[in-house]
C-alpha cells in the first residue's frame, strides 16, 4: 500500500496515513505557478528599506491583510490531487468548521472508499485510519512536531478559509508589481509573503517560511473566485510544500462551500481497533472506559 500521508498532513495534519490504491492512478494537469510571486519570496530575508512609497504602501495594505473571512461554521467538499516524492493520488474531503474551535474531515478515494476521519481543535489531533484500522489521539503539539512545515490550528483554519495564515508580527516590505500588490511581514518563527490583486483586493498567494529551518516553506496560489453568501471565496487552491529537499504539491478545488449552517462532528471510534498502539480486544458488549467512567458518576449521583 502506498502512501498519502505527507499530502494531506499539508491539509489536516495526518501522518503516515497511507493512500488507498484501489483503481486507476489519477491524471492531472498542474496549476502553473505564480512565477512573480515565487521570484519575490527568494529575497523575502533580505532587509529592506522604508523609503516613503512604501511607508504609504504599508499604510493602504495593511486593512487588507488584516481583513478575514467572517464566519461562524464552515462545511466544503473538496476534490484534491496530491503529488509527492512517491506518490500521486486522488482524494475528496469533506470539511466542517466551528470558528477557532473544530475542525473536522472525512476524506475518501475514488468517491466511495472510506479513508479517514480527522478532528482538530486547538490542543488536540485525533485521526481514524479505516484503512489499517488504527487511530492516533495526541496533543496537536505532538502532530506539529512530525510536520515538514510547522504550522498550528489557527493557520490551518486560515488556509482552509483564504484568510492571511497568520497575522502577527510587523509588516517589513511592501511593493507593487503590474497587477498585484506585494507585502511581506515577520515574527520571531515566520516570515510571510502574500500577493494580491489590485483589481478587488482578493489574496493571490500566501507563503510561509520557516525560521528555524533553513529552506522549509510553502505556499499557496488562490483563484477562481466566487460569491458565497456576500463572501468573496477562492474555489481553488494550489499548494507547494518544500522541506528537506522535497518538493509536494496539492492541487484543491471547492465544489460546495456553505457558511453559517448546522454543522455536526461525529467522531466514534469502530471496536477492535489499534489506538496508539493498543488493540482494544474487549468484547463488543462490555462498555469502554470512557462509558464505564460515566455510568460510575451516574451511579454515584443517584446513591446520593
Amino acid at each position: 500500500m502506498s502512501r498519502l500521508g505527507t499530502g494531506i498532513i499539508a491539509l489536516f495534519m495526518i501522518i503516515n496515513l497511507p493512500a488507498c490504491t484501489v483503481g486507476r492512478k489519477p491524471t492531472h494537469k498542474k496549476v502553473i505557478v505564480d512565477s512573480t510571486a515565487m521570484a519575490r519570496s527568494n529575497d523575502s530575508i533580505k532587509a529592506v528599506t522604508l523609503n516613503n512609497e512604501k511607508k504609504l504602501l504599508i499604510t493602504t495594505l495593511t486593512p487588507i491583510w488584516l481583513k478575514q473571512i467572517a464566519f461562524n461554521t464552515f462545511n466544503a467538499k473538496i476534490k484534491a490531487h496530491y503529488e509527492g516524492p512517491d506518490d500521486k493520488q486522488d482524494f475528496t474531503a469533506n470539511v466542517r468548521i466551528e470558528k477557532d474551535k473544530v475542525i473536522w474531515a472525512n476524506i475518501t478515494a475514488l468517491g466511495m472508499v472510506n479513508v479517514a476521519r480527522i478532528i482538530i481543535t486547538p490542543d488536540s489531533f485525533k485521526l481514524i485510519n479505516f484503512l489499517e484500522k488504527k487511530v492516533k489521539l495526541m496533543s496537536l503539539a505532538e502532530a506539529r512536531d512530525m510536520l515538514p512545515v510547522p504550522v498550528d490550528f489557527h493557520i490551518i483554519q486560515n488556509m482552509l478559509l483564504g484568510n492571511a495564515l497568520q497575522q502577527s508580527g510587523e509588516i517589513t516590505d511592501a511593493s507593487q508589481f503590474g497587477g498585484s500588490w506585494s507585502l511581506r511581514s515577520e515574527d520571531e518563527h515566520y516570515i510571510q509573503q502574500y500577493s494580491y490583486n489590485k483589481s478587488d483586493t482578493t489574496m493571490r498567494s500566501a507563503q510561509l517560511s520557516s525560521k528555524k529551518d533553513a529552506g522549509t516553506q510553502g505556499m499557496i496560489q488562490l483563484g477562481n473566485y466566487v460569491l458565497v453568501n456576500a463572501r468573496k471565496f477562492a474555489t481553488s487552491r494550489a499548494i507547494n510544500m518544500m522541506s528537506a529537499g522535497k518538493t509536494q504539491y496539492i492541487d484543491m478545488n471547492y465544489n460546495k462551500v456553505d457558511f453559517d449552517e448546522p454543522v455536526e462532528f461525529p467522531f466514534s471510534i469502530p471496536k477492535k481497533y489499534e489506538v496508539n498502539g493498543v488493540v482494544d480486544n474487549s468484547d463488543e458488549n462490555e462498555p469502554r472506559p470512557g462509558q464505564q467512567k460515566r455510568i460510575q458518576r451516574r451511579e454515584v449521583r443517584r446513591s446520593k
